[in-house]
This record gives C-alpha cells, sequence and structure tokens, in this order.
C-alpha cells in the first residue's frame, strides 16, 4: 500500500515544521483528518474515514478545525525526533 493511495501530500518531515503546520492546519479547517508520515518521511492528510487503513505506526494524529498549528507542529516534531533515534549510529 502507498500512502498517496488514501491521502494528500503536504510536504515532508524535512520540510519546515511550522510551515507544513499550518498547511495541515489550512487542509483540515472544513473536515476532521488524519495526519501520518510513511516511511520514506512523507506527510500525508485525509478525511479520518480515508485514512482508516494507514498502518498505526505511521500515524501522527487526527485533527479537527480550529485546531492550533503550533500542537500540529509539536506533534510532528516528537514523530521527527522519534525517528531521528533510528538514524544515529552508536
Amino acid at each position: 500500500m502507498t500512502a498517496s493511495q488514501n491521502g494528500e501530500r503536504v510536504g515532508c518531515l524535512s520540510d519546515p515544521l511550522a510551515q507544513l503546520a499550518i498547511r495541515i492546519v489550512e487542509y483540515i479547517a472544513t473536515r476532521m483528518s488524519t495526519v501520518w508520515v510513511d516511511d520514506l518521511s512523507e506527510v500525508f492528510v485525509a478525511t479520518s474515514d480515508s485514512a482508516r487503513s494507514i498502518p498505526a505506526h505511521w500515524l501522527v494524529g487526527t485533527y479537527s478545525s480550529g485546531m492550533c498549528a503550533r500542537d500540529i507542529e509539536e506533534d510532528l516534531r516528537a514523530v521527527l525526533a522519534e525517528r531521528a533515534k533510528d538514524w544515529i549510529i552508536s
């Protein structure tokens, strides 16, 4: 399964997270939506009903209109930090 089959790509984790969060806020302005990051660090958003088949380890969160971009940014930062642990060679 590819993530793009179920959602709209809004960016990737290497994008400035504040700008990425604003794009997500614009998408969720009129509908409850789920955000996820695939194994290639691409960020997708779709209506919550459309995103039911997304693997749990990809999920960032489900958001509704009125959600603060700063809160979404913090969630994206947490995903980035978790994934960065795998990139560090000891």
